[in-house]
């Protein structure tokens, strides 16, 4: 299974960022690297005193990844794991591993430079690359001199190693493989005009496959927050 996978890989991975301020880690879809992989830090003891930041372009991920691992690790939400998205937070003084929006820790820039509150920043999904993603980028690589003591993770299913690496002066790189499962992808071809119509067309595919009687579970991938509600 690809999860055990990255479990074979934890070590690895931790005693990377342990010798190295900046580790760049390609992993698949499924192979635990927004779950396992902070937790792994977590239980290392690599945050110390200070918080592990995991950003996330979306609000959703990041609150369902700190549920998702507050119970991998045995501990209630909003204790030692947390989240921070817009005004809604549930972390505390005892929390440890925080994750949040990209956003966020750009405010958090901005007020405090220097991060001062964190140990480890972990910059997920990566290759998105929006405005946010490459303003990090940015301040983060000009504050790496100034907290020799931070370490920075950037990571993604899909990223180009070679060109972040060079980005960071040659950082490490990681890679792990592996899916848990077989993904089937369907299309349905339309000729949906506006975003109404498409999201029609969503519901109408994703109540076809559940008719069908098929086993698994499905994903839909949609463009933004507003279009994932209405479609819910």
């Amino acid at each position: 299974m690809a999860q055990l996978m990255f479990e074979t890989r934890a070590s690895e991975f931790v005693e990377l960022v342990r010798q190295n301020q900046v580790v760049v880690l390609a992993a698949e879809t499924g192979a635990g690297k927004s779950t396992l992989g902070p937790l792994a830090l977590l239980r290392a003891g690599l945050g110390g005193n200070k918080l592990i930041a995991v950003t996330q372009p979306r609000r959703p991920a990041a609150v369902n990844l700190a549920k998702w691992v507050s119970s991998l690790n045995g501990t209630p939400m909003g204790q030692e794991i947390g989240y921070q998205i817009g005004q809604d937070r549930r972390s505390g003084r005892n929390s440890r591993l925080v994750y949040l929006t990209e956003g966020i820790l750009l405010n958090h820039l901005q007020s405090d430079p220097e991060l001062r509150p964190y140990s480890i920043v972990v910059l997920d999904e990566i290759h998105e690359r929006n405005v946010d993603q490459d303003l990090l980028l940015a301040l983060i690589k000009r504050m790496l001199a100034r907290r020799p003591d931070i370490k920075v993770v950037v990571m993604s299913a899909t990223i180009n190693v070679e060109r972040f690496s060079a980005y960071f002066d040659g950082a490490p790189i990681l890679q792990i493989a592996g899916r848990t499962y077989p993904v089937e992808i369907r299309y349905e071809w339309t000729d949906c005009a506006g975003l109404k119509a498409s999201i029609e067309a969503v519901v109408e595919k994703t109540l076809e496959i559940l008719r069908s009687g098929v086993s698994g579970d499905i994903l839909v991938f949609l463009p933004d927050f507003a279009s994932i509600e209405t479609t819910i």
